[in-house]
């Protein structure tokens, strides 16, 4: 699948309203999560970049929401669980996600990716 634009969805989801996805977009997808482009997916999704395969999820989540009545808060908390999923293949050190998946690791990533703000 290609990279989404962008551009494009920001023009779908319109600049006026509150929307936690747009939230996402500009303050997530746009900044800090560009460095995923440059990370590879291996195993099933191989060839694909982290930076689509997360954004892919992350689009699924969003149809979700209304069917399983979830709540902004609950939206951000499950949009950067998903965005962190794979922190094993970020920190790319031949340790599974069960060793590197300890508070430390994860708050920084959540730090490094700008998620902290998109909770403001």
């Amino acid at each position: 699948m290609a990279t989404p634009d962008l551009q494009h969805i920001a023009l779908l989801i319109g600049k006026d309203e509150p929307s936690v996805f747009k939230d996402y977009i500009e303050i997530v997808a746009n900044e800090g999560l560009l460095p995923y482009k440059g990370v590879a997916q291996y195993g099933k999704k191989a060839g694909e970049s982290l930076y689509t395969h997360v954004l892919n999820g992350i689009f699924v989540l969003e149809q979700l929401r209304p069917a399983l009545e979830i709540n902004d808060l609950e939206a951000r908390v499950l949009f950067t669980a998903f965005t962190i999923h794979d922190l094993n293949k970020v920190m790319d050190d031949g340790r599974s996600y069960g060793k590197l998946a300890i508070g430390e690791n994860i708050a920084a990533e959540i730090e490094r990716l700008g998620l902290d703000c998109f909770f403001t």
